[in-house]
């Protein structure tokens, strides 16, 4: 067993070398960079407060403004503690967050070897099997984003709750129940971890059914108490999360059952034939409705083949029923089946269910080690091919997550087409200060009439991006244009009208500055940059003292706010040399 241990740190170690240099990506800019909610141990005690909670609207237009809470919009503290851990001892150095990341993904990789060694009792598929699901590309997006280790965590959890309750049930002596009290804390941290994991009783259950030689019905029977206390951490967190802590935006939204199933069966098709071809991987867009044949078909087959494995499951090994009954019992959650998500399909939503396409490759590999012992080049050959089909296609997909620049390149280069491609590329570009290709890809998605109909936030998002770049350049009346744009989308953002008091008081138009900052301070009277722009606007209208006092204002609210401090040290420079 330590063997084959060893032999899974080493080899999803070397294929992820390549990672641990990359920098902070996609969302790590709102989760870890540009929020100072990780950076003071102080927010900790926003743990129990809806304040860790971020709303959207926040995430889009106000990092930096003021403690916009946690990044996530739902509530999971247990990846958000990793964050202050990791800010604690490496700041903003991508590399110790990476690592991270790396060791949460090895240690699911053993967990899960572990598992299917007390399920199935064959040590060598298990360990294909843990190698597998430690190098497939898809795992890439989850490895190298930080703000996707939710996923990671939560699986590990799961596991580890898994093998316990199996520690559990194999022990006669007196501590086995500190084996079910350390499994139910595990199934705890699991849910506080992302939200899936209210699915485990129903995965511990499947593990144990397959363990056993019971019925289903003789095996509920028997364990019903038991099982129920795992039920009952799901709905102690389901209280949290509806009534204490309710996410700050609509993760579901409504579509037609049969909208849902057609869209399942397109997202169904992509994931599996990028599970088994998975060139070229690097995000999937995810404003994206895929309804490509191809896919739809590759759906269809892949339902029905399930279904029928699912009905013949005591004709066939049950390995290979037990693949299919865990991969789709962690997919259908997430993949539009009865209800329609705000992001259609992401790689990291199938972090946990292609554990078992990987146990099923797993099983393959180790019939074709068997066949291997009357023809030895087919035993040592099989595992290396596997390895190094998936080993290449991972070293490439990290090297995708390498920077923002580098996924943006690469997602409009596979999807030349999408308008998120484009939209991602230019907000990359901007943060980059590449302004002139960033104008080109928001003239590309402002050219799109149905997004612009259907997307007024994403639209607010661009004309206040290109409203940012003009006013760097100077030209305060372009961006004033388009920030007058912005808000007929997004009327109700004090973002905005600090931008426009901005643009009107460079301009001169000091009594306009004011108003539009004084609405930006109605609407959000904690927004900061309101409070330092009109102290500006004051100094251009010589009225310092006024100016003073916004901002004190805006440190009140922000005492780490760097240009209001600036800004405050200037003035009061300014004025001994006046006396």
């Amino acid at each position: 067993m330590r063997k084959y241990i060893i032999w899974i740190i080493a080899l999803i170690a070397l294929v992820y070398a390549n990672s641990l240099m990359g920098d902070f990506v996609y969302d790590d800019y709102l989760v870890i960079v540009n929020n100072d909610f990780i950076k003071s141990a102080g927010n900790l005690k926003l743990f129990f407060s809806p304040r860790y909670l971020t709303h959207p609207l926040e995430a889009e237009f106000n990092q930096g403004a003021y403690n916009i809470g946690s990044g996530e919009a739902s509530y999971r503290p247990i990846p958000t503690l990793t964050y202050f851990f990791n800010y604690a001892l490496f700041k903003l150095d991508p590399f110790g967050y990476r690592l991270t990341n790396l060791a949460v993904h090895i240690l699911c990789a053993i967990m899960l070897y572990l598992l299917l060694n007390v399920i199935f009792a064959v040590p060598r598929m298990s360990f294909f099997a843990a190698v597998i699901f430690g190098i497939h590309p898809i795992n890439a997006e989850v490895v190298n984003c930080t703000a996707f280790r939710p996923n990671s965590l939560a699986l590990l959890f799961c596991l580890i709750a898994i093998i316990l309750y199996f520690k559990f049930k194999n022990t006669q002596s007196r501590p086995r129940y500190r084996y079910l009290a350390t499994s139910l804390a595990s199934a705890f941290l699991a849910v506080l971890s992302k939200e899936i994991a209210v699915f485990l009783p129903l995965a511990l259950i499947l593990c144990e059914y397959y363990q056993s030689a019971l019925s289903l019905a003789k095996l509920l029977k028997n364990n019903a108490k038991i099982y129920l206390l795992y039920f009952g951490v799901d709905l102690i967190y389901l209280l949290v999360y509806f009534l204490l802590m309710p996410p700050t935006q609509a993760i579901i939204g409504r579509a037609s059952l049969a909208i849902n199933f057609i869209r399942m069966l397109n997202v169904l098709g992509l994931y599996l034939k990028d599970m088994a071809l998975p060139m070229e991987l690097a995000m999937i867009d995810p404003m994206a409705i895929f309804n490509s044949w191809p896919f739809f078909y590759l759906g269809i087959f892949g339902f029905l083949g399930a279904t029928l494995v699912i009905l013949n499951k005591n004709k066939l090994n049950p390995v290979i029923s037990f693949s299919v009954i865990w991969f789709f019992l962690w997919l259908l959650p997430m993949n539009n089946f009865l209800n329609s998500f705000r992001i259609l399909a992401a790689y990291r939503y199938i972090y946990f269910s292609i554990t078992g396409f990987a146990v099923l490759l797993g099983f393959l590999l180790s019939k074709i080690w068997q066949q291997g012992l009357k023809n030895k080049l087919l035993r040592q050959f099989a595992p290396f091919a596997f390895y190094g089909y998936f080993a290449i296609f991972c070293v490439s997909a990290n090297a995708s997550w390498k920077d923002d620049l580098m996924l943006g390149i690469s997602l409009v280069e596979k999807n030349p087409a999408s308008v998120f491609a484009h939209l991602n590329l230019g907000s990359v570009l901007s943060r980059y200060g590449n302004y002139p290709e960033a104008k080109k890809e928001y003239e590309i998605v402002l050219s799109q009439p149905d997004f612009i109909r259907h997307n007024p936030l994403y639209i607010s998002v661009i004309n206040c991006n290109l409203g940012a770049i003009y006013m760097l350049e100077g030209d305060y009346k372009k961006a004033e244009q388009f920030y007058l744009t912005a808000l007929k989308s997004t009327p109700h953002l004090a973002h905005i009208y600090t931008k426009l008091g901005y643009c009107y008081a460079w301009q001169g138009e000091y009594d306009n500055a004011l108003e539009h900052l004084a609405q930006a301070k109605k609407i959000n009277p904690r927004f900061s940059p309101a409070y330092l722009n009109t102290g500006i606007t004051y100094i251009l209208m010589n009225r310092y003292n006024e100016a003073r006092i916004e901002f004190i204002q805006a440190l009140a609210i922000n005492p780490k706010y760097q240009e209001a401090s600036d800004y405050l040290k200037k003035l009061e420079k300014s004025e001994k040399g006046r006396e």
